[in-house]
């Protein structure tokens, strides 16, 4: 199987409308700040008929899809591009920008896994590995894959990297939660 990306970019209107204080797509979007932060989702497209006929077993089953989607599995993938503002030293994007980033990429992908869940879910728990220093006004691809969980509580990985992925800017993991109430 082939798996194709759609892109699911956010409603960055709405979001500044609803959202107002949204970090990213408010207080740090702009020219020198988080320029693009384009999102895209995986699907699976069958290669023959056989697997059309499994793809269309498992529709019709109505599983979750946070339980259809295997462990490892990559979700989504983000394109950012940074500015020059967003320094912790010169020329070098501030590490707590770098959490941030993570933070947004893997609710993004708890998203996708259960669109149709209209439940708050919160970050319980990220954990960032830097691994090289990531420049200003650099161009990055921010992976996120599934990493095991159930609708109460996901876990997912990330990796930060260069376009080409030969430089891995920094490593992570995250467990997110649904709250049973409202804030």
């Amino acid at each position: 199987m082939q798996h194709q990306r759609t892109k699911i970019n956010p409603p960055i209107h709405l979001l500044q409308k609803y959202e107002p204080n949204h970090a990213i797509f408010e207080s740090l979007w702009g020219p020198g700040l988080v320029e693009r932060f384009d999102v895209y989702r995986f699907s699976t497209i069958p290669q023959s008929h056989a697997e059309n006929d499994a793809i269309k077993q498992n529709q019709n089953r109505q599983v979750d899809t946070a339980n259809n989607t295997r462990e490892n599995e990559e979700v989504i993938q983000v394109e950012i591009k940074l500015g020059s503002r967003l320094n912790g030293h010169p020329s070098i994007i501030h590490g707590g920008i770098i959490s941030l980033l993570f933070d947004e990429a893997m609710g993004w992908a708890r998203g996708v896994l259960l669109p149709d869940k209209m439940v708050m879910y919160v970050t319980a728990n990220l954990s960032v590995d830097y691994r090289a220093p990531l420049s200003a006004d650099s161009e990055v691809v921010l992976r996120v894959f599934r990493d095991g969980g159930d609708e109460v509580k996901m876990k997912f990985r990330g990796v930060l990297e260069s376009f080409e992925g030969k430089i891995v800017y920094a490593e992570a993991t995250g467990l997110f939660v649904r709250v049973k109430s409202k804030l």
